[in-house]
């Protein structure tokens, strides 16, 4: 019986560093995967937080670019009165109309470099957009698309000349509640 008993207690053992060795090693497992598990996070976050900065960036740029667009077309439409009021008053003083249609082929040539910017912007506001679509949750997603459509609302009530402004107001509001929303979900608040 004592070498039975020898034997057990070897087994026993055995038994125990089998036991240690495979909690060693689910322990280091578990902690690995939760690291990990952290760091994807934690870069889910920065890269969401890169997307939306971006986007807002290029959304800031693109109305930017708009404003000196109007602006522009603006005063091609006052260099033209002007050239006509002058028509009217004085047929006869064609250096003043020189003058005006210089400064009309100017404003066009702005106009053009504009525009060529603007569709560089726009084609970056929506290769930043479509990363954002791909990184967001669903409300941000849902919210960025808020934010996008105002944006569209307010081209066209500018181009139309109504009531750019009450709508720049709706797209500034919006961009406002975007930040706050990316800032809720990224624990920056």
């Amino acid at each position: 019986m004592s070498n039975y008993m020898l034997l057990i207690k070897d087994y026993s053992s055995l038994v125990v560093a089998i036991i240690s060795t495979l909690t060693i090693l689910v322990v280091a497992y578990l902690g690995a995967w939760f690291g990990r598990r952290n760091e994807h996070t934690k870069w889910v976050r920065e890269q969401r937080l890169q997307a939306y900065a971006h986007w807002l960036g290029v959304l800031e740029e693109e109305v930017t670019l708009l404003d000196k667009i109007y602006d522009v077309r603006f005063s091609i439409v006052t260099a033209d009165k002007t050239r006509q009021n002058i028509e009217a008053e004085d047929p006869a003083a064609v250096r003043k109309i020189a003058a005006v249609i210089e400064d009309l082929k100017k404003f066009a040539n702005m106009n053009d470099e504009l525009h060529v910017e603007a569709f560089k912007t726009k084609v970056r506001s929506r290769t930043a957009y479509n990363k954002l679509q791909i990184l967001a949750g669903k409300r941000m997603r849902q919210k960025a698309y808020e934010v996008d459509k105002s944006l569209s609302e307010m081209i066209v009530a500018r181009r139309r000349g109504g009531e750019g402004d009450q709508v720049e107001a709706v797209w500034r509001t919006r961009v406002h509640e975007f930040q706050d929303e990316a800032r809720k979900e990224l624990g920056l608040r």
